[in-house]
């Protein structure tokens, strides 16, 4: 386990899962130090927690959840349909 960059010969000290634990892991090809980020279908409340970079909400529910992005790209939010929309 490590708390900061410093202490690992890789000079990155990131969470690798869903335990809020940090450790020592080898850069990206990159030289990069990036953390695990939740998959899809995940609980969130911000974009950064996502593999995806996109928290959004889903349904009428309240919580957000890690999803894909549109085919163009976006973080799309769940809206709620008119009644004249579902009545066509």
């Amino acid at each position: 386990m490590c708390e900061h960059n410093s202490e690992c010969q890789s000079d990155c000290c990131v969470t690798s899962s869903l335990d809020p634990q940090k450790f020592c892991t080898p850069r990206t090809v990159f030289l990069q130090c990036v953390p695990w980020r939740k998959p899809n279908g995940y609980l969130c409340e911000e974009h950064s927690e996502c593999r995806s970079k996109c928290c959004i909400r889903t349904s009428h529910s309240p919580n957000r959840f890690c999803s894909a992005k549109s085919i163009f790209l976006q973080c799309v939010s769940w809206r709620k349909v008119s009644m004249e929309q579902g009545n066509q």
